[in-house]
């Protein structure tokens, strides 16, 4: 039998509080559904609503609960193979995510904009792949989170959280968005080997030292923040796109590191022996292109023994775009050290003779 989807839409405003989720609200909402349009056809939200009569509650995979004037969780037993389960805009933080241990195949649960506390109450849901729970009143991770291998993508933002925690186990986390919390410091993110983005927006951070911990990590957003410098990223040798707007930066100083080796190493050393033939395009009255002659650029790479480029010290050489407006940067010296072909998006007073800096590379400045 085919599994079916379920979409419960928002009730109207002359309706009565609803109050509890269970067994019987989704049953009843289903067959209303389908005594509003039966034999119409109609399509509402993804369910053909001639058809309800036909689901059963075994085979409900998705419910899609927002605005529904719920208050709490009760007996949702009867839709345990519910894969997917969106229950955003509710007001459900007096009694919290209790009893969703009842459905062990949820995999998607979005819940954000419902006064949420915390989410300890997900425990048992160690399947979970998708966790939304942004715009709650969250103030720490809770320890249930070290359990949770399968997780994937994790938004968490515009809450209260004051440290990154009990993130450790979560060894298959590719997404995570902490942005608008409290956050001082990014520690807490070691061990999160398959992390590909990064998203820490709108907090007090001072130091990007903890991102050498990230082996896979390919986007950083870290704009509105403390920092004073890019220290940290030289350790990051999948870095392609960093966000670092309205900060305290004023200069490129990154410390010059040889960490990255063997295999990844020797990819950058052929790299570094051929000239760069990207080429990008942009709007000329708001863009500044500084190439130079690719010859010299070959001369400079000719001996073996110098055939690691400065950007290869820095283990930068995937890093393309790097955003830094609302800045305090008054010069690009070791701008050169960040990669070979790069779009730098700057807002700040430079001269022109501040473009020197860039040497033999390949660069699109936009101010």
């Amino acid at each position: 039998m085919n599994r079916s989807t379920a979409s419960v839409l928002p009730q109207t405003a002359e309706e009565p509080a609803i109050g509890e989720l269970n067994n019987e609200f989704i049953d009843k909402y289903l067959h209303k559904d389908d005594e509003g349009s039966k034999g119409t056809g109609e399509e509402k939200g993804g369910v053909d609503k001639g058809r309800n009569s036909s689901v059963k509650p075994a085979t409900v995979t998705a419910l899609l609960l927002k605005q529904n004037l719920i208050n709490r969780i009760g007996d949702v037993s009867d839709y345990s193979q519910l894969r997917k389960l969106s229950i955003s805009f509710n007001n459900i933080g007096k009694c919290g995510l209790r009893n969703l241990d009842q459905l062990p195949h949820l995999r998607h649960l979005s819940a954000y904009c419902c006064g949420l506390k915390g989410f300890e109450d997900l425990a048992d849901n160690r399947r979970l792949e998708k966790l939304h729970l942004q715009q709650n009143c969250i103030v720490e991770i809770p320890y249930c989170m070290r359990q949770m291998q399968k997780i994937r993508h994790l938004r968490i933002d515009r809450n209260q959280i004051q440290q990154i925690e009990n993130l450790q186990g979560c060894t298959g986390l590719r997404s995570l968005d902490l942005s608008s919390n409290r956050l001082e410091s990014i520690e807490g993110v070691a061990g999160l080997q398959s992390l590909t983005e990064l998203k820490v927006n709108n907090n007090k951070i001072t130091s990007l030292k903890a991102l050498r911990a990230l082996p896979s990590l390919k986007e950083v957003q870290v704009d509105n923040n403390a920092l004073k410098n890019l220290d940290g990223i030289q350790h990051i040798p999948t870095l392609q796109v960093l966000y670092c707007n309205n900060n305290q930066i004023t200069a490129f100083k990154i410390p010059q590191t040889y960490t990255h080796i063997g295999a990844v190493e020797k990819g950058v050393m052929e790299k570094s022996t051929t000239s760069s033939t990207a080429s990008k395009n942009s709007n000329t009255s708001s863009t500044a292109k500084v190439s130079h002659n690719s010859n010299n650029r070959n001369n400079s790479k000719n001996s073996g023994s110098n055939a690691r480029s400065e950007s290869t010290k820095l283990g930068l050489f995937h890093l393309s775009d790097i955003f830094m407006a609302g800045n305090q940067l008054t010069s690009l010296d070791g701008a050169d050290k960040l990669g070979e072909s790069l779009f730098m998006h700057v807002h700040a007073l430079l001269c022109l003779s501040s473009l020197n800096c860039l040497g033999s590379m390949d660069y699109t400045i936009v101010i």
